[in-house]
């Protein structure tokens, strides 16, 4: 009785010892594994916070980098204080004005924003210049004849805009219709045919 005891004893204790060796090589095999996965999430956290982090902290929130002047070259119509007060505009979304970090507003999207509200602009630079100035340059566009009689012009690209200085002397475009005239588009059609036409003639 007593052999077959021991001999059941020795069994429980194999088995203990098998269960703890089983355990111990699954978390062998399983460490390795677990230590990629916290070593890829904290290299993909830095590769995308890091430059976030980095701006703010050294541009954005840097003091020295505060807007304080505006370098404004606008043309016959958007003249500097003009442009200044769109920028400055409350109703503008990406309203950029003195005092404001220089690097706290998106530069292209203000960009965007503006030719959108002013399609007589045909190309408009902007650049900060460090430690504290916007610099904007635009260049306008230039009329080659008027569109009926609603201060409605157009350049040669066909845009449509509205412009009421030095246009007495621009060719008239008729037999368009007003409902078809939208600042901002662009003349097609007959109408575009025609306004090439008179492009060439007045360059004669």
């Amino acid at each position: 009785m007593r052999a077959i005891r021991l001999e059941l004893k020795n069994g429980r204790k194999t088995n203990r010892k098998r269960g703890r060796s089983e355990e111990g090589v699954s978390w062998t095999v399983m460490r390795p594994f677990l230590i990629g996965i916290v070593v890829f999430v904290a290299l993909l956290f830095i590769l995308i916070f890091s430059p976030w982090v980095f701006r703010k902290g050294v541009f954005v929130m840097n003091k020295a980098f505060v807007l304080r002047q505006f370098d404004i070259e606008g043309g016959e119509t958007l003249t500097p204080p003009l442009v200044r007060e769109l920028l400055e505009a409350e109703t503008v979304a990406n309203r950029v004005m003195i005092g404001m970090p220089l690097f706290g507003f998106d530069l292209e999207r203000t960009r965007r924003e503006f030719l959108l509200r002013a399609p007589n602009i045909k190309n408009m630079r902007m650049t900060r210049v460090l430690p504290d100035t916007l610099v904007i340059r635009i260049v306008e566009r230039r009329p080659i004849l008027r569109i009926g009689a609603g201060g409605f012009v157009a350049d040669s690209e066909g845009i449509i805009f509205s412009r009421y200085v030095s246009v007495n002397g621009l060719p008239r475009l008729t037999g368009v219709e007003r409902a078809d005239l939208a600042e901002g588009s662009e003349l097609s059609g007959l109408a575009r045919a025609r306004s090439v036409r008179l492009n060439l003639i007045s360059k004669q």
